[in-house]
């Protein structure tokens, strides 16, 4: 399957996006670990929150 340029770009900027989610997640997971009693993370999205989890089990 041979992609256009601009489905590469559509595909780049999509995954870019994706893995800023990802990250601006793990930092709001960072935050309500240490502010756990004042707040509560708010992701939406279950992709990202899968990724985070995933990132999470990485990293420990």
């Amino acid at each position: 399957m041979k992609l256009e340029q601009s489905q590469k770009d559509d595909l780049k900027s999509l995954t870019e996006h994706r893995g800023f989610k990802v990250l601006e997640g793990l930092v709001k997971e960072m935050e309500y670990q240490l502010f756990k009693p004042f707040k509560t993370a708010n992701i939406k999205d279950e992709k990202v929150q899968d990724d985070i989890m995933n990132t999470q089990m990485m990293l420990s």
